[in-house]
């Protein structure tokens, strides 16, 4: 199995903060690419605080819906349902670019400025 990407290790402990705070994550863990992280938050001033602590950290709690959760106890709980975006893992680019031709020959181009001037004599004349 491939160690965990930077957005896995994010979504990860993003997962932990938010089950410390009492929230639950829906999404299936380690967060697959593209997708965004999901939480439920049960209704009550518990939830908003518990977002202006996300928003703290940097993060974006976007609501999606409202509805039910059922607890263990039996009973179904008003809960609202956030999504977080994680900025996807930037891909690593391999720098193996050469510059060529910056260094200049001198006499490779004196032949190359007499081989134009010949041409040119033998095309237009000595006029120019």
């Amino acid at each position: 199995m491939a160690p965990p990407s930077e957005r896995q290790k994010i979504a990860e402990a993003l997962k932990n903060e938010i089950h410390s705070l009492g929230g639950f994550v829906v999404n299936p863990m380690p967060l697959p690419p593209g997708e965004k992280l999901r939480c439920q938050f049960l209704a009550g001033p518990a939830c908003e605080d518990a977002l202006e602590k996300l928003r703290g950290l940097g993060f974006e709690p976007m609501f999606r819906n409202a509805g039910l959760r059922f607890c263990l106890n039996g009973t179904a709980t008003p809960c609202s349902t956030f999504e977080i975006s994680i900025a996807a893992d930037t891909p690593k680019v391999a720098d193996d670019r050469t510059i060529r031709g910056d260094a200049v020959d001198r006499e490779n181009e004196v032949a190359q400025k007499a081989a134009i001037a010949a041409m040119r004599a033998a095309i237009y004349g000595r006029g120019k």
